[in-house]
């Protein structure tokens, strides 16, 4: 876990180096996605293993490690893609569509 943390500190101190403005802005934006799947995956990891032994339903450790395996890997294409554009707008233009009251 240190040098994990260790590694997104040299990436930040890095990143801050950047001259432009732009620059830091789409590097920040690319490991703010990669560093969301990065907890989530690390946080349910966390839960299932660092949980105290004892007895437990069986039912809360099949819901834990299958939102663990299948969570993760559903979760981190959809981060990834948000950073699109054209996908941010079709988003919003469903969105509006669905919500937005119908004008007659």
């Amino acid at each position: 876990l240190f040098l994990i943390v260790l590694s997104y500190v040299f990436i930040v101190a890095a990143i801050l180096q950047i001259p432009s403005a732009e620059g830091r802005h789409k590097t920040f934006s690319t490991c703010v996605s990669h560093l969301t799947v990065v907890i989530v995956h690390y946080g349910f990891a966390s839960i299932i293993y660092l949980k105290p032994k004892g007895p437990h339903s069986m039912d809360s450790n099949t819901l834990m490690a299958t939102t663990y395996i299948v969570f993760t890997p559903f979760l981190s294409p959809i981060i990834f893609s948000l950073r699109n554009k054209e996908l941010k707008n079709a988003i919003k233009k469903s969105f509006q569509r669905k919500f937005s009251p119908l004008s007659s």
